[in-house]
């Protein structure tokens, strides 16, 4: 069976894990995925990923990157190592799809889901 060609994707942001011990984030993964309307997986489709990591003395900072699909639809995503030593730590991890550029002239559903991960104990 053929899968028919897909029109519009959506990209899903699952699997945030964080390594840490007791209140700070040392590093964190995750994983995109993204799909056809027509379920199959999409390759080469470039991802434009927001990531926030906040600091107990800096606050909140962010950046702004792309990725592009595997060929199965795949981005492995992985972040930090953080530094935290002494009082002050990073203590959690936000991130959110801001925009996909599919190819081959397909349309983006425009969601922009997101996921937020905290230390342990916080």
């Amino acid at each position: 069976t053929t899968i028919p060609a897909p029109s519009v994707v959506s990209a899903t942001l699952y699997n945030l894990v964080t390594y840490d011990s007791g209140y700070r984030v040392w590093s964190a993964r995750a994983n995109i995925r993204v799909t056809g309307d027509t379920g199959g997986r999409i390759e080469g489709a470039w991802v434009l990923l927001t990531t926030y990591v906040y600091h107990t003395q800096y606050g909140w900072q962010g950046s702004n990157d792309w990725y592009q699909t595997d060929s199965n639809g795949e981005i492995d995503l992985q972040f930090g190592p953080y530094d935290g030593y002494g009082s002050y730590r990073y203590r959690r991890i936000y991130l959110q799809i801001n925009r996909v550029s599919p190819p081959n002239g397909l349309d983006w559903d425009g969601g922009q889901p997101s996921l937020v991960e905290w230390a342990p104990g916080e």
